[in-house]
């Protein structure tokens, strides 16, 4: 007789993790993800989620919900940071409310390559290896969202993250349609210009 497959899934980082089932102090069902196997290792994703990884490689169970955001929406942000010089150091995440973009910390693996390679610290045929390895241990974080505000017109606002004072969100555009307000935000990423924005 065949066991049953557990689900599991590998994050970015190459990382495998397991869909468990425990219990709440109150008997509810509890799902998470393990490394190892642990309480009932489950061979299918429960009926109403769906399996999630954030932008830094945290593998979770969430409740299904249909997006706010139109597919098209999603697309427009995603090839705007494609086309951003730097695009390889930003990604983008859809949380509840809104569409998020995230920022590399620390220098991009193309400046750490160019420096080493200046003291000669990495041989030119291991410079890709190295890259590889950076992308897959990469975090980031939040630096901007776009908020939809207006559903029936599609208008949005955005906001950058500050980090004056207590830090948080400071809203510095909108409403406007998500085209107009790309068009303002996404240059600035990476520039001085990007802490002017208000």
């Amino acid at each position: 007789m065949l066991l049953p497959v557990p689900v599991t899934h590998t994050n970015r980082r190459g990382v495998t993790y397991y869909l468990c089932q425990g219990t709440t102090k109150r008997g509810r069902a509890r799902y998470y993800f393990s490394r190892v196997p642990r309480g009932t290792a489950l061979a299918a994703v429960p009926n109403g989620y769906v399996v999630s990884e954030s932008v830094n490689g945290i593998v979770s169970l969430s409740k299904a919900r249909q997006s706010t955001f139109l597919p098209e929406e999603m697309a427009a942000v995603q090839n705007a940071l494609t086309a951003h010089a730097k695009g390889r150091n930003y990604r983008v995440a859809v949380k509840k409310g809104s569409i998020e973009v995230y920022e590399r910390i620390g220098l991009s693996s193309d400046d750490l390559v160019r420096d080493f390679m200046k003291e000669g610290y990495i041989p030119r045929g291991d410079a890709k290896a190295f890259i590889a390895q950076r992308e897959q241990h990469a975090q980031f974080t939040a630096i901007l969202r776009f908020g939809l505000v207006e559903p029936r017109g599609r208008l949005f606002t955005v906001d950058r993250m500050t980090f004056r004072g207590d830090g948080g969100w400071l809203m510095v555009g909108g409403p406007a349609g998500l085209l107009q307000l790309l068009n303002t935000v996404i240059p600035a990423l990476g520039t001085d210009a990007f802490f002017e924005l208000l």
